[in-house]
């Protein structure tokens, strides 16, 4: 099952967020959060990983400044096994794209308002490239050109001097 959080602290935003998502597929579960501190726990508490993280930017209205997204966003990209997790950020702050992009490479950039096929599409797309249903596989780069091999079709790997010698089934 595909887990995503979604930290939004508007509640008809993260309401209808959860319904445009669920629409895709029922082997979607999403973890719905209102604040940094609900984002926090449900990480530390979560049993299985997550594969999505839907992150709203400002989580105090009433504060123009905050960006406590953002900052959810560094602690994500802090843990290991997060390191190369999507990162959706949804806001009306178009000016925090690039700090988005370059600091915490995000996946994606929203600015409300959006439309549900803008995320059901967005979303397709990152559960796509996360390779929920793909084989497992490596990247090879050999004189400037990169080869996806399927571990399937990988007999041995051997350490020779200065690379390695892969021996792949015909």
């Amino acid at each position: 099952m595909t887990r995503i959080m979604i930290l939004e602290d508007n509640q008809d935003s993260l309401k209808a967020l959860q319904i445009m998502i669920q629409k895709i597929s029922s082997d979607i579960m999403i973890v719905p959060v209102s604040s940094l501190e609900d984002a926090r726990k449900a990480l530390q508490e979560a049993k299985e990983p997550f594969h999505v993280f839907m992150l709203d930017i400002n989580l105090q209205e009433k504060d123009a400044e905050d960006t406590s997204g953002l900052t959810f966003a560094g602690e994500i990209r802090k843990l290991r096994q997060y390191a190369f997790t999507p990162i959706v950020m949804i806001t009306s702050l178009a000016s925090l794209e690039l700090k988005a992009y370059r600091e915490l490479h995000c996946y994606q950039y929203i600015i409300k308002p959006y439309q549900e096929e803008e995320i059901q599409r967005l979303i397709h797309k990152v559960l796509f490239q996360t390779g929920e249903a793909s084989e497992p596989s490596v990247l090879i780069k050999k004189e400037g050109i990169n080869y996806k091999l399927f571990c399937k079709d990988i007999i041995c790997i051997r350490a020779i001097p200065r690379g390695v010698s892969i021996v792949l089934a015909k």
